[in-house]
């Protein structure tokens, strides 16, 4: 499993993973398999099932950023997603599957859930995989930061939190930052 983490602010945004690959009873650390797959003006963090962010990572193109970001992400990116997902035989309407993506568009983020919907925090602080509790919880203690240079500080808090707690997270930590 994973977690992954993220703050948003009008002016930068940042996100950050940890390393550890969970299938079964087997624990894999992969810095060679990034949680965080960086595009143009965007950065998607995987979580969950391999298929479909190999997907993303390795067979999709994401179309160009358009207008406002929040529609961009409904009308077309995730069409875009689905059409590739469809294009590689994944079934991403199967009962069975599990993923969800945290994505970073410029300063903006979006948690897209295996239904392909899209959840936006009023608190502008984000966190999925199996560490989710853990580091949602450290993030409310630690308050919303004031700059990014904090918001870095407090993902890698956070990150290590869930290291601690959650048997399915664990390894280095990948960290990306986007500025105005």
């Amino acid at each position: 499993m994973t977690t992954i983490v993220a703050i948003e602010n009008k002016n930068w945004a940042v996100m950050a993973a940890d390393s550890q690959i969970t299938e079964d009873n087997t624990k894999i650390l992969s810095t060679r398999t990034p949680k965080i797959i960086k595009f143009k003006d965007m950065y998607i963090g995987l979580r969950g099932d391999a298929r479909p962010g190999d997907i993303i990572a390795y067979n999709w193109k994401p179309p160009k950023i358009k207008g406002d970001i929040q529609k961009w992400v409904v009308g077309t990116m995730i069409p875009s997603m689905i059409k590739a997902f469809e294009k590689n035989n994944y079934d991403w309407e199967d009962d069975k599957t599990d993923f969800s993506f945290l994505v970073m568009v410029k300063n903006e983020i979006f948690d897209i859930g295996s239904d392909m919907s899209i959840s936006r925090s009023d608190n502008r602080m984000y966190a999925v995989g199996s560490g989710k509790e853990y580091a949602m919880g450290a993030l409310a203690i630690l308050g919303y930061p004031n700059d990014a240079e904090n918001a870095i500080l407090n993902c890698m808090k956070v990150l290590n939190i869930s290291k601690e707690f959650d048997i399915n997270t664990g390894g280095d930590t990948q960290i990306v930052t986007y500025n105005k």
